[in-house]
């Protein structure tokens, strides 16, 4: 689903958004679902070569495609988004959107060996 700058910004924003950051960051979101079901790892963003832009990703719903070619030793993925409207029109692509990966990132994500430990750092 699109957003709206005076959603995320309050009511007092005004016009709308070039690059949609919720769109956006719920692709990247995807990345990390899929590197963690593939090999057990998380990514941390790194890049972005380009994003380019065809329309404004607005409308009912959008539509996300994603193309993931990982390195051979499994330690980097490059992944390119396409974002389409209801119509199937192309409105934006991310090429190459590349994430380090490592095991010692998963402890950011609700630790799956020990779901206990995860409160481990708050105070009594």
């Amino acid at each position: 689903m699109p957003s709206a700058p005076e959603r995320c910004l309050g009511r007092n924003a005004q016009g709308a958004w070039v690059i949609d950051p919720v769109v956006l960051d719920s692709a990247l979101q995807l990345i990390i679902v899929w590197t963690r079901m593939q090999w057990d790892m998380t990514p941390l963003p790194s890049r972005m070569r380009s994003y380019k832009r065809f329309g404004a990703l607005s409308g009912q719903r959008i539509n996300c495609q994603m193309r993931i070619k990982p390195d051979a030793a499994r330690h980097i993925v490059h992944c390119y988004i396409a974002f389409y409207g209801d119509d199937g029109q192309l409105l934006g692509l991310v090429e190459d959107a590349e994430g380090v990966c490592s095991k010692a990132l998963n402890r950011l994500a609700h630790m799956k060996d020990n779901p206990e430990s995860r409160y481990a750092h708050e105070l009594p």
